[in-house]
């Protein structure tokens, strides 16, 4: 009996709890809690073959700054326009692994190691081959500098400072000869500095002769005594070997007796621009434009001409041509002024003959009259 109460209780509470969380499924609404939570997708994560050790980055450092070295030994040498063609694969697989390389994976650090590398070699190779050619380049650069100052009257000049600068010269084509060829690019650089110093030398010495032959140091002395200064100390400096401050100074130096130059023709075309003006209105208060029409048109276009040039900021131009034509209304003036003289004496003198002729009939009337007397 009391087996049969405890079976059958068991079922009624069994029973009871069906019903009851039946019930509470149907009244109570599913909620955010209630369902299972959902894992978002995980990517796959980049897996390394191995820990990246100090030891793993010192050599990709190592090894890039070998790539970039050997890189700028190349670009140089001009490497890059020798060679383009080997050049700019080598270059983009230089750029590409210093941009993708992942410091924390140690398969990628391998092969970044492994491509700078790989690259250091093809920019060595490259220079390696560009070299000589970069050096025969400089050789001619060299050659063509030297006949620069020749032709500008350097070796006349100064024919002892010139063959200072052969012996640099030389010497660039002696290292040349013996497959020297870092030695020969360093050597011209240093001819190239005493050619171009004799070559603009040359030029200094050649516009301050025509300052002075001109007379125009008197529109700007203050600036043609420092172009002096410099100039001399380039002379000293360039006896003394000290050939990038001889440069600098007969630079500075070419520099300022060039602003002498223009300084000098500008004021001196503004004085020529003026007296020709005034000339020309001269010549127009004479009546020369109908005087010596012709003459005065031509004069009168070479001013027109000089005012063109004047606006254009050629003044060295302008004042030559309004000198050319205050010298033309000149002569226009004067031939005027002559022909007006000329034509003033000719109705003074045709004045005193009809004068004359006046008094010759008047006394002869006289005559006549008194003879009728």
């Amino acid at each position: 009996m009391p087996k049969k109460w405890i079976f059958h209780a068991g079922i009624l509470v069994l029973l009871l709890v069906l019903v009851f969380s039946g019930v509470s499924c149907k009244t109570k609404p599913a909620t955010v809690e209630d369902e299972l939570p959902v894992e978002a997708p995980v990517e796959d994560p980049v897996v390394a073959t191995g820990d990246v050790s100090q030891e793993m980055l010192n050599n990709l450092n190592a090894a890039r700054d070998r790539a970039t070295k050997e890189r700028q030994e190349s670009i140089d040498v001009d490497g890059h326009v020798f060679f383009a063609n080997d050049w700019n694969p080598v270059e983009e697989r230089f750029v590409d692994t210093g941009r993708n390389v992942n410091e924390g994976n140690a398969d990628s650090v391998n092969q970044a190691i492994a491509a700078f590398n790989a690259c250091a070699d093809s920019f060595a190779e490259i220079a390696r081959r560009a070299l000589p050619l970069y050096a025969e380049a400089r050789l001619m650069d060299v050659s063509k500098a030297r006949q620069e100052a020749i032709d500008a009257g350097a070796q006349v000049y100064e024919p002892d400072r010139f063959s200072i600068g052969d012996e640099k010269g030389e010497t660039v084509s002696r290292l040349y000869d013996a497959a020297d060829y870092r030695g020969s690019i360093a050597a011209a650089i240093i001819a190239l500095d005493y050619y171009n110093t004799l070559k603009i030398g040359a030029d200094v010495y050649t516009i301050r002769t025509a300052i002075e032959d001109h007379d125009l140091v008197r529109y700007d002395a203050a600036n043609f005594d420092l172009a002096d200064t410099r100039a001399l100390a380039a002379i000293d400096d360039y006896d003394s070997g000290n050939i990038t401050s001889s440069l600098e100074n007969v630079t500075e130096a070419h520099k300022l007796y060039n602003q002498v130059w223009a300084t000098a023709w500008n004021a001196l075309a503004t004085e020529n621009r003026n007296a020709a003006t005034e000339e020309r209105n001269r010549a127009l208060e004479l009546k020369a434009n109908v005087a010596v029409r012709e003459e005065y048109a031509e004069a009168d276009g070479v001013f027109n001409q000089a005012g063109r040039a004047y606006q254009a900021r050629n003044f060295e131009e302008a004042a030559r041509e309004y000198a050319q034509a205050l010298s033309m209304f000149v002569i226009v003036s004067e031939t005027a002024a002559y022909k007006r003289q000329m034509a003033e004496d000719a109705i003074q003198e045709a004045d005193r003959k009809v004068a004359e002729s006046e008094e010759t009939a008047l006394a002869a009337e006289e005559i006549i009259q008194g003879g009728a007397q």
